[in-house]
């Protein structure tokens, strides 16, 4: 089979990897495997000042008049919709929509514009592929027919338990030792580092957040590889992960759960669907979240069992099942699965 793929992401560059990036990594891995993969890469603008709009403008609609010909699929992500012009690809049509919000970046107006211009043109889609319930309701909700899930996926092999010894030592590596630790996620507004260090600032354990620091504040911050960010979920007692825009799925509290580590979220987007699934705290609450971090700090066997069961509920998301679930959406019309 031959696919077209339309992407605002660089699929080939190296660095942090976010839940839609990772998950498009995945795809690419697999679709290659078996069917001829042409990507075109069209970089979308997230903001800038009126005369950059204009030459922007001018610059993706020659970049979109060069994405076109005949394949048996054309895939493309959900932002460059809003850019497409006059479609001049012909082969059936899916997009993949991880999650939308423009509330968090800069130039609000202009970026949630684009949004709804794309979210309109997913009507124009054969298909389009949400990574949970929450957004599987949302494109529903605005006249989409074709709507499937398939769920982000993790390897489990990844995850393996640490021995004491390495936990030991990584807890020293990085200065972690003497309290507990409670990781509540990536250094960025939009994942609500700071509101989690607000709620436990006074409480009597290590906070921890990782990637790069866009907030300041008071707390270790550790910027790791994927193993030793894996590490660090492992050695964690508790994950805080306060999220304010409506997640995909939320990769980090996945992560977490796989590690077995007890997960309180706010449970925005998708990632109630995770946490619910998985017998983990949704807190919406802000107020209530140092009383349940007490709560599992105090009693370990609770807390052995939550992180248990949010084990066995996040390694149902393999990569087998993600790639048979894409193989599956990908056959001819007459053999797909009817979808209600």
């Amino acid at each position: 089979m031959r696919i077209g793929w339309i992407t605002e992401h660089d699929l080939f560059s190296e660095g942090a990897i976010g839940g839609g990036l990772a998950y498009r990594r995945q795809l690419l891995a697999a679709l290659r495997r078996d069917h001829e993969v042409d990507v075109r890469h069209v970089a979308v603008p997230e903001a800038h000042g009126f005369p950059g709009k204009v030459r922007e403008k001018l610059r993706l609609e020659r970049a979109h008049a060069r994405v076109h010909g005949d394949r048996d699929v054309w895939i493309r992500d959900f932002r460059t919709l809003a850019f497409l012009g006059r479609d001049r690809t012909r082969g059936r049509r899916i997009a993949i929509v991880h999650h939308i919000d423009a509330s968090t970046l800069p130039n609000r107006l202009y970026n949630e514009t684009a949004d709804r211009l794309a979210t309109h043109r997913l009507k124009a889609m054969d298909t389009v592929v949400v990574v949970s319930r929450y957004w599987d309701a949302w494109v529903r909700r605005r006249g989409v027919r074709d709507v499937r899930i398939i769920h982000n996926a993790l390897d489990p092999a990844r995850f393996a338990p640490l021995t004491e010894t390495t936990r030991d030592a990584f807890r020293r590596a990085h200065g972690l030792n003497g309290k507990p630790v409670v990781y509540i996620g990536n250094c960025r507004p939009d994942k609500g580092a700071h509101l989690a260090y607000e709620a436990l600032r006074g409480e009597p354990c290590h906070l921890v957040t990782s990637g790069p620091c866009y907030l300041d504040l008071p707390c270790r911050n550790l910027q790791l590889s994927y193993d030793d960010y894996l590490q660090l979920l492992r050695i964690a007692d508790v994950a805080v992960l306060l999220s304010q825009f409506p997640e995909g799925w939320c990769i980090s509290a996945h992560e977490a759960m796989m590690c077995g580590t007890p997960v309180i979220g706010s449970g925005r987007g998708g990632m109630r669907e995770l946490l619910e699934g998985g017998g983990q705290i949704v807190c919406e609450d802000r107020s209530r979240v140092a009383s349940e971090v007490r709560f599992l700090l105090a009693d370990r066997s609770a807390a052995a069992a939550m992180g248990a069961r949010g084990a066995a509920f996040a390694q149902q998301f393999t990569l087998q099942r993600f790639e048979d679930a894409w193989r599956e959406l990908l056959l001819p019309d007459g053999a797909r699965q009817v979808r209600p």
